[in-house]
């Protein structure tokens, strides 16, 4: 397959991946959202049961999106190490979205279990689940940081982005911090993180940049 159309590709994974990613787990928040902790047991088991199938829809979509999203990351990981050459920043760029990724599959297999059938018959259990989706999205804040953090150096430092979308690399910068310092409070930061993802990925599907250009932006030459 021609570069330029591989490229295209990867990044209309990483678009559509990280929309469907954002969109899934919105729909099936949503439909737990009126669910509190404080609420009896039994009452949050029934909840859960009444919203299954439209948590279910939304985990299937989410599920889409990170398959879509896998491939889009492999791609950037190697267009990283591709221009940095013998540097770092690809390995965190893989690391983060590899741990990201693993925790979304995570929090998605939390979601399948509390609205299993069965539970109904386990409110306690129903109540413990519900916990463990409200406390998880801000444990994948620090694999979020860095993954962002890596991926806006990379854009800045090596041209991976135009000038017209460098201020998404640059927006990429305090998010990245705020993901990484933020500890366990930072589940919103990662659907920030999501949203930026995308922008991401729309900027390199609409503004490609050749390989060939792709290079240090302090780059000297030999005398």
């Amino acid at each position: 397959m021609h570069a330029a159309l591989t490229d295209r590709v990867a990044a209309l994974c990483g678009v559509a991946g990280a929309a469907l990613v954002f969109g899934g787990l919105t729909t099936a928040n949503g439909a737990t959202a009126s669910i509190s902790n404080d609420d009896p047991a039994e009452s949050i088991a029934f909840a859960l049961d009444a919203g299954r199938d439209e948590v279910r829809l939304g985990v299937t979509l989410a599920l889409v999106g990170i398959f879509l999203v896998i491939w889009f990351l492999g791609w950037l990981h190697g267009r990283v190490r591709a221009a940095e050459g013998h540097g770092w920043l690809s390995a965190v760029v893989l690391g983060g979205g590899t741990i990201g990724v693993a925790g979304i599959l995570g929090y998605a297999g939390v979601l399948v279990a509390a609205t299993n059938s069965a539970i109904v018959t386990a409110p306690e259990t129903a109540r413990t689940l519900l916990i463990v989706t409200w406390e998880l999205g801000g444990v994948l804040a620090p694999a979020f940081g860095a993954l962002v953090g890596a991926t806006s150096i990379a854009c800045l430092r090596y041209r991976l982005l135009p000038r017209l979308a460098a201020p998404v690399a640059w927006a990429g910068i305090p998010l990245a911090l705020g993901l990484g310092l933020s500890g366990f409070l930072g589940g919103f930061l990662v659907v920030v993180a999501l949203a930026w993802l995308f922008g991401l990925a729309l900027c390199l599907l609409v503004f490609p940049v050749p390989t060939g250009d792709v290079r240090p932006l302090l780059a000297t030459t030999s005398p």
